[in-house]
């Protein structure tokens, strides 16, 4: 069983208490976060949901689309989505990340 994601870029692993201590940004609608790898600078966009963490990968045209690049299961990893925010729950600590506008 996977126990860290990859950065797309660098294959550095991380925790996935270390993705979210470095990640910003989200977007709500979409489930994802915004992620910076401390270690190369490149940003990923990482879905949360309940139980699963994944890095998320862009796709081109014909319009804008996306695939699941790398997911883990975590089963202490609880999602609430609100309008403006993403709160999750990692081993009992809060995390809130507010909507990119």
């Amino acid at each position: 069983m996977r126990k860290a994601l990859p950065c797309p870029n660098c294959n550095c692993e991380f925790s996935p208490k270390e993705l979210l201590e470095e990640s910003s940004i989200a977007w709500p609608e979409l489930q994802w976060i915004y992620f910076k790898c401390p270690n190369c600078g490149k940003q990923t966009h990482i879905l949360v949901e309940d139980n699963r963490i994944a890095t998320v990968d862009f796709l081109g045209a014909p319009g804008p689309d996306w695939k699941i690049n790398t997911p883990m299961l975590y089963k202490d990893l609880k999602v609430r989505i609100d309008p403006s925010f993403i709160h999750v729950w990692l081993d009992g600590i809060h995390y809130e990340f507010e909507e990119q506008k």
